[in-house]
C-alpha cells in the first residue's frame, strides 16, 4: 500500500541504539525557559495525543493560550488524582474456572462459559472506563505499566488472577514505583505467568527473577547468574492459592535466610524492591522507557535522560516525577518529534471515538473495542511475550497498517439514526423469575438443621484409572458453597485415598484447597516441599493414635463424617460419577466397591427433624446449568448510548465550525499534506480516521 505522505519512514527509519547505563549520571540542570512559551491549537493537539487518548475538542482547546508550564501542572494535578474505574461483579465470586476445571476431561461448560464471560467482562468495562475518563493520563499510564508488567492471560486462564492485577496496575501506576513493585511481585497473573507459583526452595525457579531484574527493573548486563539463583531463592513460597486466586506465602517452599544480590544481603519481597530501586541502573532503566514511549522511539541524549532520572530519583521514585520531567524536555515540543510515534491499535481506537465523540461498532457492544484491537495486532489481555507488544514500525508489520486503515473504516462508518439512552455500566441477565426448584433450594436454606451439611455444588474431579491393579490411588471431590452449622466454606477440595496392601483408606486434604481452611490440624502438620500442610484420618476405620481426626474440634469432626456420608449420594447429587468408571474390567468397577464399602461402615443420618444429613443444592445437570446462568451472570456488555457529555460527531462538526477548525484542522493538525479536502460530513470524518497520518502521535 502507498504511505499516504513522504516523510512517514522518515520519522521512524530511525536507529534504536540503547544509551549505555553509566552508573553515576552527572545531572546538570537543562535549558527550561521554552516552557513559558504559550501553547497553539498545534502544540495543544500534540500534547493530548501524547499524554492520552485522542484529542478531545474540550480537553485540548484547554490548553490553547496557556504556558507549556502551566499545561504541565495541570496534567501532573488531574494525574495524582486516584483512579476512578469500574469493578466487575463476578469478581466477588469465587472462580467457577478453577472449582470446574475446563482443561479437564468431562468438567462442566459452565467453567467454560464463566471465565470467558467475565474476562470479555472485564475487557468492556475497561473501554467503558477509557471512553469516559476525565484523566486519560490515568488511561494512558495503564497501558503503559501493562505492556512493562506483561502478562499473558491464555497461558493460565485465571480470570481472577488477571483482574487482580488489573486492579494493582490501576490503583498503582500513577503512585509510587515502590508500591507498584510490591504490588507487581504479589501479582497472582504475574506469580502464574512466570510460574513462581512452582519455585520452591528444594527446586528453584528463576524466571520471575530474571524478568524482574532484566525486563522490570534494571536491564540486560546488570546483574551475575549467582544474583539471579539468589533472588529467585527469595521468591520462593510466593504463590497463590488455588481455590480463591489470591497471593499467598508457603512458607514452608520458601526461606527467610538472607541471600546476597546485588552485593547486598536481602531476604523479603519488600527488600528486593527497595534493592532495585537503590540501583544506579534503574532510573535511567525506566526513564529510558518513559522517553520512547512519550517522546521519541530514539533513545534520549544524555542530558534529558539525566534529566528525567534525577527527577525521578530524587522524588523517591514517584512516578508522576517521572512524568513531569518527561514533558518538560524541549525534546517533547520539539518539532521533528511530532508525529514521531506510532498508535497503538487500543489507543488508535479509543482515541478517535474519545476525539469526535462516535463510538462506531462500540455503540453496538463495548467488546468491540478490545475484539477490534486484537484484529489490528492488539489483544489487551495476552501481550506477544513477557517483553510485551514490539511497538513502534513493528505496528505496521505483516500487513498490519493495511488492516488498521480498514479496520478503522469499517468500525467508524457503523451510524445509529435512532435516539438510544446513556451509557450504564453494565447489564445483568438477572430479570428471570426464580424457578421452582430455585425457590425449593432457597427454602432448604433457610430451614437447614445446625448439622445438615448443605453443598452448592458436588462434583469428582478425577479418580485414578488403575486402583486395582496398582493397588492404591486416588479420587478427588470438589464442593462449592459448603455450609455446616455456622461455617461456610467458598470451596472444599479433597481427596480419598486407598491402599489396599495395608487395609487403609484416608480422606486427605490440604491446606490451601480449602478457603477458609477446613481442619485447625494444619497448624500442627508438617509441610511439603510446595509449602502445603497435609491432613488425612482414616475415619472411620481410625487405628492409629496420631490420627488427624483425634485432633479435631467437634465441628470440624462433623464435617469429616459428612464427606465420608457423602458417599450416599453419588446416585442423586455427585456430578461427574464416570469418572469413577474410568479404566477397563477390574478397574472400572474399582471405585464402585470403595464406596460401597463407605456406605456400610457409614450410616446415612436422618437428622431430628427428619432431613436428611446432606443436601446436594444443584444435583443434575440441567440444574447445573440453570445455577450457571444465573449465578455465573449473563453479563451483557452492550453500550446502547454515550457519555452524557458526548454530543455525537454531528454536534461536533457544528463546534469545530465555530472555532473555525476543519476536520482537517482538528484531527490532523500540522500536517497539511494529509489534508483530504474541506467537507465536514461523516464520510470525510471517517476517511481521516482511516487515513496513514492519523495512525500516528
Amino acid at each position: 500500500m502507498k504511505i499516504g505522505f513522504s516523510t512517514l519512514f522518515a520519522v521512524f527509519l530511525v536507529g534504536c541504539k540503547t544509551l549505555p547505563q553509566t552508573p553515576d549520571m552527572h545531572y546538570q540542570p537543562i535549558d527550561l525557559s521554552h516552557l513559558e512559551k504559550v501553547i497553539d491549537w498545534d502544540e495543544a493537539s500534540h500534547l493530548e495525543r501524547r499524554i492520552g487518548l485522542g484529542t478531545p475538542l474540550e480537553r485540548t482547546q484547554r490548553y490553547v493560550g496557556m504556558t507549556r508550564q502551566n499545561a504541565i501542572d495541570l496534567i501532573i494535578q488531574e494525574f495524582e488524582q486516584p483512579a476512578q474505574y469500574r469493578t466487575p461483579p463476578w469478581t466477588q465470586q469465587v472462580s467457577l474456572n478453577h472449582l470446574l476445571d475446563p482443561m479437564r476431561k468431562g468438567s462442566h461448560s459452565c467453567a467454560i462459559q464463566s471465565v470467558t464471560r467475565n474476562v470479555m467482562n472485564l475487557q468492556s468495562l475497561w473501554a467503558a472506563d477509557a471512553l469516559e475518563s476525565d484523566i486519560p493520563q490515568h488511561e494512558q499510564m495503564l497501558f503503559f505499566w501493562i505492556d512493562h508488567f506483561a502478562t499473558g492471560y491464555q497461558l493460565y486462564q485465571s480470570d481472577h488472577g488477571w483482574w487482580q492485577h488489573y486492579q494493582a496496575m490501576r490503583e498503582n501506576a500513577n503512585g509510587n514505583m515502590r508500591d507498584l513493585l510490591n504490588a507487581m511481585l504479589r501479582s497472582p497473573a504475574l506469580i502464574r505467568y512466570l510460574t513462581n507459583d512452582l519455585n520452591y526452595i528444594q527446586n528453584v525457579n528463576e524466571n520471575l527473577g530474571r524478568e524482574y531484574l532484566e525486563l522490570f527493573t534494571l536491564g540486560v548486563g546488570q546483574y551475575t547468574e549467582q544474583d539471579l539463583k539468589n533472588l529467585a531463592r527469595v521468591f520462593a513460597g510466593h504463590g497463590i492459592n488455588p481455590i480463591t486466586q489470591h497471593y499467598e506465602y508457603r512458607r514452608g517452599a520458601g526461606t527467610r535466610q538472607p541471600q546476597s544480590v546485588l552485593g547486598q544481603s536481602i531476604s523479603t519481597l519488600d527488600e528486593a524492591v527497595s534493592l532495585v530501586l537503590s540501583h544506579p541502573a534503574h532510573a535511567p532503566f525506566i526513564s529510558e522507557k518513559f522517553y520512547r514511549h512519550y517522546v521519541s522511539l530514539e533513545a534520549p541524549n544524555e542530558s534529558a535522560l539525566a534529566h528525567m532520572a534525577w527527577h525521578y530519583k530524587t522524588s523517591d521514585f514517584e512516578i508522576a516525577s517521572l512524568l513531569r520531567a518527561t514533558l518538560e524536555l524541549p525534546e517533547f515540543w520539539a518539532n521533528e518529534n511530532r508525529y514521531a510515534l506510532v498508535k497503538s491499535p487500543a489507543e488508535l481506537l479509543l482515541g478517535a471515538a474519545r476525539t469526535t465523540q462516535h463510538l462506531g461498532l462500540g455503540e453496538l457492544d463495548l467488546k468491540n473495542f478490545p475484539i477490534n484491537s486484537t484484529r489490528m495486532g492488539m489483544e489487551w489481555i495476552e501481550p506477544p511475550n513477557v517483553a510485551g507488544w514490539p511497538g513502534g514500525l513493528n505496528w505496521f508489520d505483516g500487513g498490519q497498517l493495511e488492516r488498521r486503515l480498514a479496520g478503522m473504516k469499517t468500525f467508524f462508518e457503523y451510524q445509529h439514526h435512532t435516539p438510544i439512552p446513556q451509557l450504564s455500566e453494565h447489564t445483568d441477565d438477572l430479570t428471570r423469575k426464580p424457578t421452582q426448584e430455585q425457590r425449593q433450594r432457597q427454602a432448604w436454606l433457610d430451614e437447614r438443621h445446625p448439622e445438615q451439611l448443605i453443598v452448592d455444588l458436588a462434583m469428582i474431579e478425577w479418580a485414578a484409572r488403575d486402583l486395582e491393579t496398582r493397588g492404591r490411588g486416588g479420587i478427588e471431590f470438589v464442593l462449592r458453597g459448603v455450609r455446616l452449622g455456622d461455617r461456610y466454606w467458598d470451596a472444599i477440595r479433597f481427596k480419598h485415598w486407598i491402599r489396599k496392601d495395608r487395609g487403609e483408606r484416608q480422606i486427605q486434604m490440604v491446606s490451601n484447597d480449602c478457603s477458609p481452611e477446613c481442619v485447625s490440624t494444619y497448624n500442627q502438620s508438617r509441610v511439603n516441599r510446595e509449602g502445603q500442610k497435609r491432613f488425612y484420618t482414616e475415619w472411620p476405620w481410625v487405628r492409629r493414635n496420631d490420627d488427624g481426626y483425634g485432633r479435631l474440634d467437634s465441628t470440624e469432626r462433623l464435617l469429616i463424617r459428612r464427606l465420608a456420608e457423602l458417599s450416599h449420594y453419588f446416585d442423586e447429587g455427585v456430578l461427574n460419577k464416570g469418572q469413577m468408571r474410568r479404566g477397563q474390567g477390574k478397574d472400572g468397577k474399582a471405585w464402585e466397591k470403595v464406596f460401597d464399602a463407605y456406605r456400610k461402615a457409614v450410616d446415612k443420618e436422618t437428622l431430628d427433624n427428619g432431613q436428611p444429613s446432606i443436601r446436594i443444592l444443584n444435583r443434575r445437570a440441567p440444574e447445573i446449568q440453570d445455577w450457571c446462568n444465573h449465578e455465573v451472570l449473563n453479563y451483557n456488555s452492550r453500550l446502547v448510548g454515550i457519555p452524557d457529555d458526548w454530543q455525537g460527531s454531528g454536534a461536533l462538526t457544528e463546534a469545530l465550525g465555530q472555532r473555525g477548525l476543519s476536520w482537517d484542522d482538528y484531527l490532523l493538525p500540522g500536517l497539511p499534506d494529509l489534508h483530504l479536502g474541506a467537507a465536514n460530513d461523516h464520510s470525510a470524518m471517517v476517511a481521516r480516521l482511516a487515513s496513514d497520518g492519523y495512525q500516528l502521535k
